[in-house]
């Protein structure tokens, strides 16, 4: 039996194809863009405690730090409480402002995005996450799911890359 082939040579389907793959290319350069910078971004900005406008991360009050402070003695482990006696430092770290657990900063991974209408958007799993990015009548703004100017030039380059098959 002979085979027969339909072939569609069109410029009309041509483009429509051509079309397609561009939107896919650039599809999976926005996920790539977002996975990469997204996740550097707000892990650096945890590191760093800065809002977007430069300003530093409130810090906490006093009585939350008196709280704090109860709360790591029962949380540390016997191992942790020895070593901090033997220093005689606190259990307790300015340091460490959004992350009593560490739940908070690790709600965030690469995985966590979501593609709509050709837009990215990344997100928190915690389910308290907009209350310190956003703050509320008791708790301060601390931002943390923000991209900097260098990060929104790094994900425009990383798309056109993509796009461009590099």
């Amino acid at each position: 039996m002979a085979q027969i082939e339909v072939s569609l040579n069109a410029p009309e389907w041509t483009r429509f194809i051509d079309d397609l793959r561009d939107k896919s290319r650039l599809q999976k350069g926005l996920l790539t863009a977002a996975r990469i910078v997204g996740f550097k971004e707000v892990v650096k900005h945890f590191k760093e405690k800065r809002n977007p406008d430069g300003s530093s991360w409130p810090p906490w009050s006093a009585a939350y730090r008196k709280q704090r402070a109860r709360l790591a003695g029962r949380l540390a482990s016997k191992r942790a409480r020895k070593r901090a006696a033997t220093e005689g430092r606190s259990l307790v770290s300015q340091e460490r402002l959004l992350e009593l657990t560490g739940n908070l900063r690790k709600s965030f991974s690469p995985s966590n995005i979501k593609e709509r209408h050709g837009q990215v958007a990344l997100f928190n799993a915690a389910n308290y996450s907009g209350f310190h990015d956003e703050g509320t009548d008791r708790l301060p703004r601390r931002q943390f799911m923000w991209i900097s100017e260098d990060g929104i030039e790094l994900a425009g380059q990383i798309v056109l890359n993509n796009w461009a098959g590099e």
